[in-house]
């Protein structure tokens, strides 16, 4: 499934530079964006423990806190309250696992530490203004996100209570067992997004939502009884935004003179 996503990147690239060719724009902006992000991947519970192995026991997926930054070019379209934006972003995404056996009280966590860098595309509508001067105010949009994992095994593992015991063998190992196991994959998913452009101000905030299409996570075989399961993205992203660079049309302007002056 992750191939053929992967394998249409190219001529979605070429479909969307025929899109812009067909267009003319109003205005250019070029942003430098920065903000956090709350994350998590889906699924894991059953990728780690299919099967009820112990009688008391929990395990929770925890959403984890990242930054995200990088730079952002939006394209007006000319005549329409339209945009076209393409961003280039670093983010901190992943998730934690708690895992804990009450009857022989042990415990461990694992922290999937994962940085993308994403390529995010949203078609932005601005509903309630068109000016001559940039398109501002609320602005709606959607669309695809691609996501390059940068550090397919960063997964820590640590463990404690009284129930550990000297034959599970060191924290270390054990986290190098698990990265050997579970891989980190690239992503592709949906962006819904919320935002607001300060007119005059150069400065803008984004609100959007990433849900994931693909499986993350690649389960290699083992002896932990990990299972292959579809593991997903869903993330939350919080930006702001100021704007480098703009480009607008000249404006032409009639001046009329009182013919008494």
């Amino acid at each position: 499934m992750t191939k053929r996503y992967f394998t249409a990147i190219p001529i979605l690239f070429i479909s969307f530079i025929n899109t812009l060719y067909g267009q003319t724009f109003d205005g250019v902006r070029i942003s430098l964006k920065g903000g956090i992000l709350n994350s998590t991947i889906k699924g894991l519970e059953t990728t780690v423990l299919s099967e009820p192995f112990f009688l008391n026991y929990t395990l929770s997926n925890k959403k984890v806190t990242g930054f995200t930054g990088g730079f952002g070019i939006n394209y007006e379209i000319k005549n329409s309250i339209a945009s076209i934006n393409l961003d280039v972003l670093y983010a901190q995404q992943g998730t934690e696992l708690l895992f804990n056996n009450t009857e022989k009280n042990f415990n461990y966590r694992m922290q999937f530490n994962y940085s993308y860098i994403n390529f995010p595309i949203l078609l932005k509508l601005y509903p309630f203004e068109k000016s001559q001067d940039g398109l501002h105010g609320i602005n709606v949009g959607v669309g695809p996100q691609i996501g390059i994992n940068l550090s397919p095994e960063n997964i820590v593992y640590t463990s404690g209570g009284p129930g550990k015991l000297p034959a599970f063998g060191t924290d270390l190992q054990q986290q190098q067992q698990i990265r050997n196991v579970l891989k980190g994959k690239n992503n592709f998913g949906i962006n819904f997004h919320l935002g607001y452009d300060f007119r005059g101000r150069g400065f803008n905030v984004d609100l959007q939502y990433h849900y994931g299409l693909t499986d993350v996570v690649r389960t290699e075989a083992n002896a932990y009884n990990f299972i292959e399961n579809k593991n997903t993205n869903q993330v939350i992203r919080l930006c702001l935004s100021w704007e480098l660079f703009s480009s607008y049309p000249k404006k032409s302007v009639l001046i009329i003179r009182n013919p008494r002056s």
